[in-house]
Protein backbone atom coordinates (compact mmCIF):
# COMPACT_ATOMS: atom_id res chain seq x y z
CA UNK A 1 0.00 0.00 0.00
CA UNK A 2 2.78 2.16 0.97
CA UNK A 3 4.23 2.37 -2.50
CA UNK A 4 1.09 3.18 -3.89
CA UNK A 5 0.15 6.33 -1.66
CA UNK A 6 -2.09 5.57 1.05
CA UNK A 7 1.18 5.67 3.96
CA UNK A 8 -2.26 5.63 6.56
CA UNK A 9 -3.53 2.37 5.42
CA UNK A 10 -4.47 0.19 8.09
CA UNK A 11 -5.00 -3.71 7.80
CA UNK A 12 -6.23 -6.23 10.20
CA UNK A 13 -8.50 -9.63 10.96
CA UNK A 14 -11.52 -9.71 9.97
CA UNK A 15 -14.38 -12.11 10.98
CA UNK A 16 -14.56 -15.89 9.84
CA UNK A 17 -17.33 -17.09 8.16
CA UNK A 18 -17.52 -21.23 8.50
CA UNK A 19 -19.45 -23.80 6.87
CA UNK A 20 -22.37 -25.59 8.87
CA UNK A 21 -20.59 -28.55 8.83
CA UNK A 22 -17.38 -26.90 10.44
CA UNK A 23 -15.22 -28.30 6.72
CA UNK A 24 -14.13 -25.39 5.95
CA UNK A 25 -13.74 -21.11 6.50
CA UNK A 26 -13.64 -18.04 4.59
CA UNK A 27 -11.61 -15.26 6.68
CA UNK A 28 -11.99 -11.60 6.26
CA UNK A 29 -9.47 -9.08 6.13
CA UNK A 30 -10.72 -5.50 6.79
CA UNK A 31 -8.79 -2.50 5.33
CA UNK A 32 -9.09 0.97 5.59
CA UNK A 33 -6.96 2.56 3.07
CA UNK A 34 -6.89 6.51 4.32
CA UNK A 35 -6.31 9.15 1.81
CA UNK A 36 -4.24 8.67 -1.31
CA UNK A 37 -0.78 11.26 -1.10
CA UNK A 38 0.35 12.66 -4.20
CA UNK A 39 4.25 14.18 -4.61
CA UNK A 40 3.94 17.72 -4.38
CA UNK A 41 6.72 20.12 -4.07
CA UNK A 42 9.65 18.98 -4.30
CA UNK A 43 12.88 20.71 -2.96
CA UNK A 44 16.68 20.14 -2.15
CA UNK A 45 19.01 21.08 0.40
CA UNK A 46 22.48 21.56 1.15
CA UNK A 47 23.53 20.58 -2.49
CA UNK A 48 26.89 21.78 -2.91
CA UNK A 49 28.75 20.28 -6.08
CA UNK A 50 25.76 19.44 -8.31
CA UNK A 51 22.79 22.00 -9.07
CA UNK A 52 19.81 21.96 -7.12
CA UNK A 53 18.20 21.31 -10.79
CA UNK A 54 20.48 17.91 -11.53
CA UNK A 55 19.86 16.87 -7.81
CA UNK A 56 16.32 16.89 -8.54
CA UNK A 57 16.08 15.62 -11.67
CA UNK A 58 15.81 12.33 -10.09
CA UNK A 59 12.65 13.21 -8.36
CA UNK A 60 10.75 14.96 -11.18
CA UNK A 61 8.69 11.86 -12.71
CA UNK A 62 7.11 11.52 -8.95
CA UNK A 63 5.86 15.47 -8.99
CA UNK A 64 1.31 15.24 -8.83
CA UNK A 65 2.01 11.14 -9.30
CA UNK A 66 0.77 8.88 -5.88
CA UNK A 67 3.81 8.60 -3.81
CA UNK A 68 6.17 5.47 -3.99
CA UNK A 69 8.34 4.71 -1.44
CA UNK A 70 9.92 1.97 -3.72
CA UNK A 71 10.62 4.95 -6.67
CA UNK A 72 11.70 7.68 -3.91
CA UNK A 73 14.32 5.38 -2.75
CA UNK A 74 15.56 4.40 -5.72
CA UNK A 75 15.60 8.56 -6.76
CA UNK A 76 17.70 8.68 -3.71
CA UNK A 77 19.77 6.15 -4.36
CA UNK A 78 20.90 7.88 -7.78
CA UNK A 79 21.74 11.20 -5.81
CA UNK A 80 23.87 8.98 -3.84
CA UNK A 81 25.10 7.56 -6.60
CA UNK A 82 26.11 10.82 -8.55
CA UNK A 83 28.07 12.31 -5.35
CA UNK A 84 29.60 8.55 -4.69
CA UNK A 85 30.89 8.77 -7.67
CA UNK A 86 32.71 12.81 -6.81
CA UNK A 87 34.49 10.98 -4.25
Amino acid sequence: YVDRGWLDCEVRRGEFQYAPDKSWIIPSIDITEGPRYRVGRLEARGYTVYTREEVLDSFRGQQGQPYSGDKFRKAADRVRAMYGDEG
